[in-house]
């Protein structure tokens, strides 16, 4: 009878032990399908482009040598958040100024051959010829939230002349439609002649500007000789950053301008989510 009852108390601790066990299994088995079913998070790695002359790998002097070079954000994760494709179509048509071009290796063979073909005519035209050329786009993500993302698109470019062309233009996307943030979405209503107000005299500071130098007498051609700001801007990690192109309020000498504004000076005009 001993042995019977032992064995009963067994059989019950197997059973107690099974149902634990199925249960342990079919929770974990529950939990792995809703972490694949949740979207993973929306992240970035970079990818880099490249395409070299021919004449890149010729070592004599007198051939000239035209590099290409593309450097942009692959996204994933995410889910099906519009931006993803909203960023994909500006990438695109930044580098391709187009907006039917997809950021495929077909594409960008298509444009090295057009760059080459172009670097070659001139080239035939001029025998003596032996300047190199370029031309480099960068796309990077310079400050992310769960509610917007800023961008940076730059590039530089030299096809000859006194000087390479080098431009940046920053762009924000809203998360996770992917809308254009303007600057009116980032200010509280009425709030950008105040941020004029504190933009001015930080640019006067920074080029070193007494408050009564007219901006003509300094070379830089304000419209009116009076100070404005751009649409040229993005918020990154440390402030609001407004960038001035060369040629675009100064002559090239002058080079680009970069006004940032800490969030310190510009808290109390920004709205919702901007806020730091």
């Amino acid at each position: 009878i001993t042995i019977y009852l032992n064995l009963m108390n067994t059989s019950k601790y197997i059973k107690y032990f099974t149902l634990v066990l199925v249960s342990a299994l079919f929770i974990s088995c529950s939990q792995e399908e809703e972490e694949e079913q949740k979207p993973q998070p929306l992240s970035h790695t970079y990818q880099t482009v490249e395409r070299f002359h021919a004449n890149c790998d010729d070592q004599d002097p007198d051939n000239g040598c035209m590099e290409l070079s593309y450097t942009f954000p692959a996204f994933s994760g995410g889910g099906d958040m519009p931006v993803k494709d909203t960023l994909q179509d500006a990438i695109a048509t930044f580098i391709f100024d187009s907006t039917r071009q997809s950021l495929s290796e077909a594409s960008f063979d298509r444009l090295a051959r057009d760059w080459f073909s172009f670097y070659d005519s001139t080239l035939a035209t001029l025998p003596d010829y032996n300047l190199p050329w370029e031309q480099r786009m960068r796309v990077r993500l310079i400050h992310q939230t769960p509610d917007y993302m800023s961008v940076e698109f730059a590039e530089r470019e030299f096809t000859g002349g006194a000087h390479p062309v080098e431009i940046r233009v920053y762009r924000m996307y809203s998360i996770p439609g992917g809308e254009r943030i303007t600057l009116a979405d980032i200010l509280n209503e009425g709030a950008k002649s105040q941020l004029a107000a504190v933009a001015e005299p930080a640019f006067r500071e920074q080029k070193k500007f007494p408050d009564d130098a007219e901006y003509d007498e300094r070379n830089y051609f304000f419209t009116e000789g009076q100070f404005s700001l751009n649409e040229n801007y993005a918020l990154t990690e440390r402030g609001l950053l407004f960038y001035y192109n060369p040629y675009e309020i100064a002559p090239y000498s002058e080079g680009a301008t970069r006004l940032l504004l800490p969030y310190g000076q510009i808290d109390s005009l920004l709205t919702g989510s901007f806020k730091r």
